[in-house]
């Protein structure tokens, strides 16, 4: 009998998450909007204008750099350019739920490490704390390049 797995995470299905630079730079013309033209009531409201317009095109600007960095690592799933490994996680470093950091184990040697606050767009980012599948003991299989964890399936 073939080992069967269930597919738990494909970076090229999830797609990207546009929501977040959208309405971050939304909000940045809306206030820049609100201090230009409030700029009578105190000289400091037109560079504060200016400030949170250049903050708010330097935050869109780094997340169009990282969906440059998505579509490459999608292309390299869907091209099969990338490695396979298969096996039971050890050394694990669990992240306590609402922790900071990351959280990380080994497979075959390679270290893998990933967190729920760093960018979802670029792999697998599910820690055990928020619902994440990967545990000691469950095998694993999983598409990886650089260490991004572009697809994971959990054996039956």
């Amino acid at each position: 009998m073939e080992n069967q797995y269930i597919l738990y995470y494909d970076l090229a299905k999830e797609g990207f998450n546009f929501i977040d630079p959208i309405v971050g730079l939304i909000i940045a013309i809306l206030v820049s909007t609100v201090f230009y033209f409030f700029r009578k009531v105190s000289f400091l409201f037109f560079p504060l204008s200016i400030v949170s317009m250049i903050i708010g095109v330097l935050t869109f600007s780094i997340d169009m750099l990282v969906y440059k960095d998505y579509l490459y690592l999608k292309k390299l799933l869907l091209t099969n350019q990338y490695k396979i490994m298969e096996g039971r996680p050890e050394r694990f470093l669990y992240l306590a739920q609402g922790g900071h950091g990351k959280e990380s184990f080994y497979l075959n040697g390679i270290k893998f490490e990933y967190a729920d606050n760093l960018n979802p767009n670029l792999g697998f980012h599910r820690t055990v704390a928020y619902g994440g599948p990967i545990k000691e003991g469950v095998y694993i299989k999983i598409c990886y390049y650089n260490n991004h964890i572009l697809k994971l399936e959990i054996r039956k």
